[in-house]
């Protein structure tokens, strides 16, 4: 935005220069949940890697300066999650995630930085 002010008496008015102004960048808005993609490894011929490729939000309200992807192991059959660590670092939208074990569930969640100021996705974890 562009501001400047205008004072006026009976005697006539007087305008200051023109000043910008920015406003803050607000969250993100309509971050589509990350696709999953289960491939084989070369070597073994294991099922034991992801492909996450995701979209950018619809609406960015701002520069998102890079992705981070959590990933945490989760027990099928009880309520207990493994600790949630960070696989992915960077801008692109895509990432491998390999030599994962057989038979184990793995939860992923995104998330992205705009300045220094870290917006959980909108989407939830997922298996």
């Amino acid at each position: 935005y562009e501001v400047r002010v205008e004072a006026c008496t009976v005697l006539g008015c007087s305008s200051s220069d023109w000043s910008s102004v920015l406003t803050l960048e607000a969250p993100p808005a309509g971050q589509p949940a990350p696709l999953l993609d289960l491939t084989s490894d070369p070597p073994t011929g294991l099922r034991t890697s992801f492909l996450l490729t995701w979209s950018p939000p619809a609406q960015s309200n701002g520069r998102i300066l890079h992705y981070e992807v959590y990933r945490r192991q989760s027990a099928l059959d009880t309520d207990k999650m493994g600790t949630a660590t960070v696989v992915y670092k960077n801008i692109s939208t895509s990432f491998k995630d390999g030599g994962l074990q057989p038979y184990t569930a793995y939860q992923y969640q995104s998330l992205y930085w705009k300045d220094l100021l870290m917006v959980t996705a909108t989407c939830p974890w997922r298996i």
